[in-house]
């Protein structure tokens, strides 16, 4: 079951706001259960003894600078609470279904640079992604990503860098 309440505004021509919350319900969410010691084979097997609540919000803004520049901005934010319903289920099953980060961030800049060149940055802050069962948590991290386009009649060329930040 899903609840949203947002709200939009334009507070004047070249800007547009925007603003989101969310509540949601899951039930019978997978699970990974345990066998008892007497079970035969297998140890482990996947049920539905799992139900979560999430609930956060989203802000956005994008403002038209100029008829050839335009900014857009957002954040969000995100909170899981899951419950183990069976004594059966393995304690740790919420790490496979809870690894998502509680806050994104995200500013692009879009520009129009000539009659057929178009020229796009986007800079994203990601916050710690958590531990999963066999897998070390993802510290947060900021990145950014180029696109050069190129627009003829109908195609476009497009030559992109994503996540120039890294070091590999």
């Amino acid at each position: 079951m899903a609840y949203e309440l947002g709200y939009r505004t334009q507070p004047v021509d070249n800007l547009h706001l925007s603003l989101a919350t969310f509540y949601n319900q899951y039930r019978d969410l997978r699970s990974v259960d345990t066998n008892s010691a007497a079970a035969a084979p297998p140890a482990f097997y996947f049920a539905n003894h799992l139900e979560a609540t999430t609930y956060g919000f989203e802000v956005s803004a994008k403002l038209f600078v100029t008829h050839w520049w335009r900014i857009r901005a957002g954040y969000s934010y995100l909170h899981e609470d899951f419950t183990i319903l069976s004594p059966k289920t393995f304690p740790q099953t919420t790490a496979f279904e809870a690894i998502d980060p509680a806050d994104q961030f995200l500013l692009q800049s879009m520009m129009d640079i000539a009659s057929h060149f178009q020229l796009d940055g986007t800079v994203r802050y990601v916050g710690e992604v958590p531990a999963a069962i066999a897998l070390p948590s993802v510290p947060s991290y900021i990145t950014f990503d180029l696109r050069i386009g190129y627009v003829y009649k109908w195609l476009t060329f497009t030559l992109v860098g994503s996540n120039l930040a890294e070091k590999y």
